[in-house]
């Protein structure tokens, strides 16, 4: 999948304005878009750029800030506040 957020738009966000993190903050950008996707399955093949719900752009972007602040932290990626971001996208899973 393409990425939805690009750099500029997080580094706007979060008001970085350095360049010699770029790369490890683009893998970031990667691994927090498949991690919200992933939770969310729902239309997440379907959003572009252009179409992507403010929410879920959101909860990327918090998802990455905190990767990135806690880089070398193990322990939940999605916290309970960014699922209840994501609860009314996330497609029900039938047990």
């Amino acid at each position: 999948m393409s990425a939805l957020i690009d750099l500029e738009d997080l580094k706007t966000r979060l008001g970085f304005d350095f360049t010699y993190d770029d790369a490890a903050l683009t893998l970031i950008l990667a691994e927090a878009q498949d991690h919200v996707l992933t939770y969310v399955v729902a239309a997440a093949d379907k959003w572009t750029a252009d179409t992507l719900p403010a929410r879920i752009r959101s909860a990327i972007i918090i998802t990455a800030a905190r990767l990135y602040a806690n880089r070398d932290e193990d322990g939940e990626i999605l916290t309970p506040a960014i699922k209840r971001l994501l609860r009314r996208d996330r497609k029900p899973v039938v047990a």
